[in-house]
């Protein structure tokens, strides 16, 4: 594994870690409750991280496909590339993002388990693995809210919506814990 793939893995798995210990610290009885009509559960939480990953499972895919087509060569610098990516930018809960429809686990009904998002996680790094090797920041998508960026700052982005999501679990606990009993 190219040491800058192994980097950003070691970083979405730290924040994947704390997301998870956010899960497990809420009581499963809670886990469906929603603080009020236009919030989210926890539930709620992981089936948006589930649609997500599963979407750029997808994107990815085809950025990493169209990377090898177009000869994207591989990546020459083992310098370390988390320092150049502003990961804190997802990190501020205060500063509402509001995705598309799409990625609201309300809109489809369905229901969500922790292993849904293991699936759609794993099914995320499986994709970024088949780039492994090639110069991932000649490699272009945009985001909704902050536009282009590198398939590397994606990597990071990763990370950073875990780690806003597990704080949003917090304070969806933090609320419930004052109103429903365990």
């Amino acid at each position: 594994m190219h040491p800058r793939i192994a980097e950003l893995f070691g970083y979405i798995d730290r924040e994947h870690a704390a997301l998870r210990a956010a899960y497990e610290s809420v009581p499963a009885a809670r886990r469906a409750l929603r603080p009020s009509a236009e919030s989210w559960s926890v539930d709620d939480v992981i089936g948006h991280l589930t649609l997500l990953e599963r979407r750029l499972a997808v994107v990815f895919g085809q950025a990493v496909a169209g990377a090898r087509e177009r000869g994207v060569p591989a990546e020459a610098s083992t310098d370390p590339i988390l320092p150049r990516i502003n990961v804190e930018r997802w990190h501020d809960r205060r500063r509402r993002i509001t995705g598309s429809a799409a990625m609201d686990p309300r809109t489809d009904g369905a229901v969500y388990a922790w292993e849904d998002y293991e699936k759609a996680r794993q099914g995320v790094k499986d994709v970024l693995l088949g780039g492994d090797g090639l110069a991932l920041e000649q490699v272009h998508l945009p985001h909704i809210v902050v536009g282009p960026l590198t398939l590397y700052e994606w990597i990071g982005f990763l990370g950073g919506h875990a780690k806003r999501h597990a704080d949003q679990i917090r304070e969806i606990d933090a609320s419930l814990s004052h109103t429903a009993p365990v």
